[in-house]
């Protein structure tokens, strides 16, 4: 029993909170359902014993109405009432952390304390109705007749607060617990998405400089497109799943930025299935793959880097391709473990879609040149 003298329910950021973790119109909400849990199991309680009663009454030819109704409302007004002191200082116990013997201790006592109490109201009940003597020892013969079935009801209603109270803790740490682990994963996407962007961000503004002397129509163009891409990417940023329309039109102003930056020595081609328009996959999945592929992709005597994308509906699953003719890796295996680009890719997925995705990197079969594959599930 000692687990139930240490419930403290706590808020996430630590301060103290009344059971079951929630405040006011919450809180109060919790606790009429408890009351009502309550005095739906006595007033099952209750009318069996009418029941009961009357089953054996008609033996004697007692009628129906010829029960004590009244003495069945009077025993049920009673006891609900004393329910509301029963939850209410349960409660407080709870809330307070009192040890486990201590809250044994007190609750023996309220037992018998409550059992006095009903006793009392049906002996006032009967001296009213009836002009019963209050004798003292036929008074200890009634409270001690209904002792043991009232302190059983007494500590039905005690299990079942504590029964409550409990699975409300229960319910409240997995959902904080949910919020915790969904504010750990953005905080851990946002920071795999921020480490993406400055390699490509410092790049493009060396290539803006050089152009500005040289050419500055096309540095202005380069910036504009630079100026869009930024500012989608801070637009979305919290946003981790983005439609496939939304990724391509983001992915083509990062292309003429490339265009740019490298002229004739890289080609792009891109072929996209239009079905694949409307599914929704993560935001600025490809464009680091093409800022790897150009990263690791030159090697002597290649004069231009033909990167191809590709990107389709394949039954239930989206499938992306990055493939390109530059300079093949020695061990694809390993690749994951270097810099922070891959990792990171690989980290983002692992964290959207679990287990239930594929990320390779591998070398072509003939001739120099890398695939990067991604199949994800339509979303």
């Amino acid at each position: 029993m000692e687990y139930l003298s240490r419930i403290k329910f706590n808020t996430v950021s630590g301060s103290k909170a009344e059971i079951p973790g929630k405040s006011g119109l919450a809180d109060q909400k919790s606790d009429i359902r408890l009351y009502f849990i309550l005095i739906s199991v006595y007033t099952v309680f209750s009318l069996l014993a009418f029941f009961k009663s009357f089953y054996f009454l008609q033996k004697r030819g007692w009628k129906f109405f010829d029960m004590y109704f009244g003495l069945f409302i009077l025993d049920w007004i009673t006891i609900v009432a004393f329910i509301f002191f029963i939850a209410w200082s349960t409660k407080k116990l709870l809330n307070k952390q009192v040890r486990w013997r201590t809250i044994v201790i007190l609750h023996f006592i309220l037992a018998f304390l409550v059992n006095a109490g009903i006793r009392f109201v049906f002996e006032i009940y009967g001296f009213v109705q009836a002009g019963r003597p209050l004798v003292f020892s036929e008074l200890l013969d009634r409270y001690l007749a209904y002792i043991d079935t009232n302190f059983l009801l007494y500590a039905v209603m005690v299990f079942i607060i504590y029964g409550f109270y409990y699975t409300e803790q229960i319910k409240n740490s997995e959902k904080q617990k949910r919020i915790l682990e969904n504010q750990l994963l953005n905080t851990k996407l946002q920071l795999m998405s921020s480490q993406i962007h400055p390699h490509f961000l410092f790049n493009t503004l060396n290539a803006i400089v050089t152009l500005i002397k040289t050419q500055p129509d096309k540095a202005i163009d380069t910036l504009v497109d630079l100026s869009y891409f930024l500012r989608k990417i801070l637009e979305l940023k919290d946003t981790q799943l983005v439609e496939a329309k939304m990724e391509l039109k983001i992915l083509n102003k990062y292309l003429d930025i490339l265009a740019t930056r490298f002229d004739d020595q890289v080609e792009i081609v891109k072929e996209i299935d239009p079905q694949v328009m409307k599914t929704k996959i993560p935001l600025l999945i490809i464009q680091p793959l093409i800022e790897n592929s150009i990263k690791h992709g030159f090697y002597p005597g290649l004069s231009c880097l033909r990167i191809t994308i590709k990107v389709k509906v394949v039954g239930k699953n989206v499938e992306i391709f990055i493939d390109n003719n530059g300079k093949s890796i020695k061990n694809p295996n390993f690749i994951y473990n270097k810099g922070t680009g891959l990792s990171n890719i690989y980290g983002r997925l692992e964290a959207l879609y679990g287990n239930n995705f594929t990320f390779k990197v591998e070398n072509r079969m003939k001739g120099e040149g890398i695939i990067n594959t991604i199949i994800l599930p339509v979303s």
